[in-house]
């Protein structure tokens, strides 16, 4: 996890869109995923939250890739 994120664990989604603005997340309401950076050739900064109880319960950082063409 990048440390930069751990203080979203205990968030609300009220707090979590708070946060990051009117940035809408995709996947579902129990999964939200941000897409924080991307560039030309593929990679992507992705951060997941996964909420329980209302309420974030974890939070991971991932570098993805996709193929452009």
């Amino acid at each position: 996890m990048n440390k930069k994120y751990d203080n979203l664990v205990g968030k609300t989604p009220e707090q979590i869109t708070h946060y990051f603005g009117n940035r809408k997340p995709t996947v579902n309401e129990a999964i939200w995923a941000y897409e924080l950076q991307s560039n030309w050739y593929g990679r992507k900064k992705m951060l997941y939250l996964f909420f329980e109880n209302d309420s974030v319960s974890l939070v991971i950082f991932k570098h993805t890739y996709t193929k452009k063409i």
